[in-house]
């Protein structure tokens, strides 16, 4: 009975550390992102609707160009990463995905305000 609280009791610590290690890799990025997408925002809140396809594009774009910046500029650092369990696809995937996300749920707030 110990061993199986012993595994339940693992995971939670370590899902807490992926989580800090992933927001540590997204501040490299956030800043750049944030001013992206506040832009796009200030856009879409100006000209409406019409113009979500355009800056929809453009932030995929952007984080095209940022995801080749950091590769390249950073590529050390995810030796850092790895060593504490996460790979370059987790990290991609995860801070890519939040950022996105988070990119749309602002449009969809700035579209209600507006």
């Amino acid at each position: 009975m110990a061993i199986k609280t012993a595994l339940i009791a693992k995971p939670l610590p370590t899902i807490m550390r992926m989580t800090r290690l992933i927001l540590t890799f997204y501040r490299s990025f956030a800043f750049a992102s944030l001013m992206i997408t506040l832009s796009c925002l200030s856009i879409i809140y100006t000209w409406g609707l019409v113009t979500f396809t355009a800056l929809f594009w453009f932030k995929i774009i952007t984080l095209g160009l940022i995801f080749y910046y950091i590769h390249n500029v950073k590529k050390d650092d995810f030796y850092y990463y790895k060593n504490l369990g996460l790979s370059k696809k987790t990290l991609w995937f995860s801070t890519l995905t939040f950022d996105f996300i988070l990119f749309l749920m602002l449009i969809i707030i700035t579209l209600i305000v507006r």
